[in-house]
């Protein structure tokens, strides 16, 4: 008789209760070499606590606060962008050189502070002196103070405004730098386009070393949910990779347009792998209490409509063991019958002493 043999990839349906072994159904006489022996690998069955899981759906989504959308404070006319969409940038870096009527008034006006306030500290010094020898009234004193106050202040708000932007020695030519290191994730400028404080965002710069994965938990699965739970977390892109995460928020109130509650995963992301707007899987585990027998998937065996384990009984000795898988979770699989605790399951070239016992 030919056997078809497949290891197991789904799930059962449920049996409840986990009990012990059942009838063997053949033992091996096979001879093994040493070496074949020594390269075995086998795990003791031990009851552990049972885990259930299932998967929610999520997104990929900028850090709020890892995020600047950048909107001009001043007129001016774009004449050279540094940058396109998705570049990275570091701070500091010049991204767009404008000229500015506006900026350049400021200059302009900070320079001739620049000498007034030179006069205007001479004037108080000197109105300090004469208020000392009473040649002067205290209301001339507070006079010049004030003036040169006035001056001073008048000084800190324009510099305060050009310190937002750099320029040339000319005083006529401006850049915009890049307030944060990170990727441009918008871009609305081009060279020739006039902008000014009313104008759409110019650029957004975002910082993707952590993400939020926002995860839609329809109302079934919300007792499941709290925070502080820790998710694997995949992707389409890379398959047979798994991200670790953990729920960081849950919201209080439903959406009302999608019907379901968001959670939130904040995570760090090395490698930048994870995409603003990426589609993900959440696999979540919860425990339900109950100790179960609890092998690694790769070890069973599908065959005749069964399912198969090869239990190591001695040394060089082996025999195939009928379990009833229960459920599944991650890589583990739960069993309700045909096993007993302390037994060894081989885990590697199990199918190769499967297929010698069958045929002996």
């Amino acid at each position: 008789m030919k056997y078809f043999i497949f290891y197991l990839f789904i799930c059962v349906p449920f049996m409840h209760g986990c009990k012990n072994k059942t009838a063997n159904d053949a033992a091996n006489t096979e001879t093994y070499s040493p070496a074949f022996i020594s390269g075995l690998e086998t795990v003791t069955v031990e009851l552990e606590n049972r885990y259930h899981e299932f998967t929610l759906s999520g997104k990929v989504e900028y850090d709020p606060d890892r995020i600047i959308t950048y909107v001009p404070l001043v007129s001016g006319v774009a004449e050279k962008v540094n940058f396109t969409l998705g570049d990275y940038v570091e701070k500091g870096r010049n991204l767009i050189g404008f000229r500015s009527m506006e900026l350049a008034s400021i200059l302009s006006e900070l320079k001739m502070l620049e000498q007034e306030v030179i006069v205007a500290h001479r004037n108080y010094e000197s109105a300090r002196s004469l208020f000392s020898s009473d040649m002067i009234s205290e209301a001339e004193l507070l006079e010049t103070q004030a003036a040169l106050k006035n001056i001073e202040t008048t000084m800190e708000y324009n510099s305060r405004e050009l310190s937002f932007y750099g320029s040339d020695e000319t005083g006529r030519n401006f850049f915009i730098a890049a307030p944060i290191s990170g990727y441009v994730v918008e871009k609305n400028i081009s060279q020739g386009m006039t902008i000014s404080p009313e104008s759409d965002p110019v650029f957004s710069i975002a910082d993707l070393s952590y993400v939020w994965i926002s995860v839609n938990v329809y109302p079934g699965e919300v007792r499941f949910i709290k925070e502080g739970l820790e998710v694997d977390i995949t992707a389409l892109a890379y398959p047979g990779e798994t991200f670790k995460g953990t729920i960081s928020a849950i919201a209080h109130v439903f959406d009302a347009e999608e019907k379901v509650l968001k959670a939130r995963i904040i995570m760090p992301n090395p490698g930048l792998k994870l995409k603003p707007e990426m589609p993900v899987l959440i696999n979540v585990f919860y425990g339900d209490g109950q100790k179960c027998f609890a092998v690694p998937t790769e070890a069973l065996i599908f065959d005749d409509n069964r399912y198969h384990l090869i239990v190591r009984t001695g040394d060089e000795s082996f025999e195939i063991r009928t379990v009833t898988p229960e459920s599944r979770a991650g890589k583990r699989t739960y069993i309700s019958s045909g096993l007993s605790e302390g037994e060894n399951i081989v885990v590697k070239d199990h199918l190769f002493i499967y297929t010698g016992i069958k045929e002996g």
